[in-house]
C-alpha cells in the first residue's frame, strides 16, 4: 500500500499559472501539458474553471486560487504532488496597477521554500520573465534559484536572470498537435490581415485608445482595393470590461470612422487560432500568441512589442524586422506594402522559423521526460549554450 501511495505521488504534478481567465493563448500551456505530461495526474490553479476549454477539464483536477486565502489550497496540494512546475508564460512578473505589484513573487518563493522543505521538486518549464529591476528582480532570481530545472522561452529572460544552469527553448507552443504543413501561396489581389490588440498595455486609459487611434491612421494609408482587415479577439472573459472583443469593437469603430470595412472574428480556443491564423496571409499581433501561433503555422506576421517578450519572440528566431514597438508605428503601411510585394520570400522565411521551432518538441519531451525520474538523475542541467 505505501509503496502504491509513493508511485501515486510520483505520478502528481502541480502546474501553476495564469489559468482560467478566458485567455485562449494562456490556454496554450496547458495544451501542451496534456501532451507533454501524458500519463500524469494533473493539477493547476485556475481563476474561473467554466473559462477553461471543456477538454482540459476533463483531464486536469483545478484548484481555484483567485484569493488569498487561496493560497492554502495549493499549500494543501502540495502534500500531494510529487513536483510543482511552473509552467508557461512570464511568471516573473510585477502585477502593474496592483496594490501590491510584487505580490507574486513573494508568493512564489513562499510556495518554493515550502515545496522544498518538503522534500518536493520545484520546475519551471516554459517560462519568461517581465521587465524587472532593483528588488523585483533580486526576488525573481532567489525563486529561480529554488528549482531544480528551468527551461526558459527567450535568450533575454536567461540572460536577465544570469542562470548559467537555464536552458533556452521555444514557446511551449511547439508541442502543440494542431500544425499541418502548408504550401507556400500567392495571395491574391487583397492581402487579408488578422489583427490581435488587447486593452492591457502599460498605462493603458492613457496609451490605448492612441493606439487605437494611430493603427486606424496609419492603416486607412493602404490602398483599400488591396488589403482587407479582419479583427481577433483571443481574451474573451465577458466579466472584463475591456477584454479583447471590447479592443477589437474600439479599433472597429476608428476603421468605420476612416471608411474601412473591417469584421471581428473572435478566437475562443487555441485549435481556432491555428486555423485561423493558417488561413490569413498576414497577422498583425500585440498578443504574443497570436504572433507564435501564427509563425508556427508558416504565416507572416508583424509583431506590435507592447512589453519585452513580443520583441524577444521575434529576436530570438531571427525576426526583429517584423517587429515594431509601439512608439514606431509610423511605420506599418510601408512594412505591409514590403511583405506583400515579397510575399513568397517573407512566407519562406517564416516556414523556415516554423520548422526550426516545430523540432525543439522533442527537446521538451526529453526534459520532461526526466522531471519525475530519480533525483540524482535532474542533480545537474547541462547550461544551454545560448546562456554562456
Amino acid at each position: 500500500m505505501f509503496r502504491r501511495n509513493v508511485q501515486s505521488r510520483q505520478q502528481a504534478v502541480l502546474l501553476l499559472g495564469s489559468y482560467g481567465r478566458g485567455n485562449s493563448g494562456d490556454d496554450v500551456f496547458l495544451h501542451a501539458a496534456l501532451h507533454l505530461l501524458a500519463g500524469k495526474e494533473l493539477y493547476a490553479n485556475s481563476a474561473n474553471d467554466a473559462l477553461l476549454p471543456a477538454d482540459i477539464r476533463a483531464q486536469v483536477t483545478t484548484i481555484s486560487t483567485v484569493s488569498a486565502r487561496d493560497v492554502l489550497k495549493k499549500i494543501m496540494m502540495l502534500a500531494k504532488v510529487h513536483s510543482i512546475i511552473y509552467w508557461g508564460g512570464d511568471v516573473w512578473v510585477e502585477l502593474y496597477g496592483d496594490r501590491f505589484p510584487r505580490k507574486s513573487l513573494y508568493k512564489m518563493i513562499v510556495v518554493n521554500l515550502l515545496a522544498r522543505l518538503l522534500g518536493k521538486r520545484v520546475y519551471y518549464v516554459g517560462c519568461g520573465i517581465g521587465a524587472l529591476r532593483g528588488w523585483s528582480l533580486w526576488l525573481a532570481r532567489c525563486s529561480a534559484r529554488l528549482a531544480q530545472g528551468i527551461v526558459l522561452r527567450e535568450r533575454r529572460s536567461a540572460m536577465v536572470l544570469g542562470l548559467r544552469q537555464a536552458r533556452v527553448l521555444p514557446d511551449l507552443a511547439c508541442a502543440l498537435p494542431y500544425y499541418r504543413q502548408r504550401p507556400l501561396r500567392t495571395p491574391g489581389k487583397t492581402l487579408t490581415i488578422g489583427i490581435s490588440l488587447l486593452y492591457y498595455v502599460p498605462n493603458p486609459k492613457t496609451n490605448f485608445p492612441k493606439i487605437v487611434q494611430q493603427l486606424a491612421d496609419e492603416l486607412s494609408r493602404l490602398p483599400r482595393s488591396r488589403y482587407a482587415f479582419v479583427l481577433l479577439p483571443m481574451l474573451n472573459d465577458a466579466r472584463d470590461p475591456h477584454n479583447d472583443l471590447w479592443a477589437s469593437q474600439q479599433l472597429q469603430a476608428a476603421f468605420v470612422a476612416h471608411g474601412i470595412a473591417c469584421r471581428i472574428q473572435p478566437l475562443p480556443d487555441v485549435e481556432s487560432v491555428v486555423a485561423t491564423a493558417g488561413e490569413l496571409d498576414v497577422v498583425i499581433g500585440m498578443r504574443l500568441h497570436a504572433n507564435i501561433l501564427a509563425t508556427f503555422a508558416g504565416t507572416p506576421c508583424v509583431g506590435l512589442a507592447y512589453r519585452p517578450k513580443v520583441a524577444s519572440f521575434f529576436a530570438d528566431n531571427g525576426l526583429s524586422e517584423y517587429c515594431l514597438d509601439l512608439t514606431e508605428l509610423k511605420h506599418l503601411p510601408e512594412l505591409l506594402r514590403r511583405i506583400n510585394g515579397q510575399y513568397r520570400d517573407v512566407a519562406q522565411q517564416f516556414a523556415e522559423v516554423s520548422q526550426q521551432n516545430l523540432e525543439q518538441k522533442l527537446a521538451y519531451e526529453k526534459f520532461v521526460a526526466t522531471m519525475t525520474e530519480s533525483r540524482e538523475e535532474m542533480a545537474y542541467q547541462e547550461p544551454s549554450p545560448e546562456c554562456e
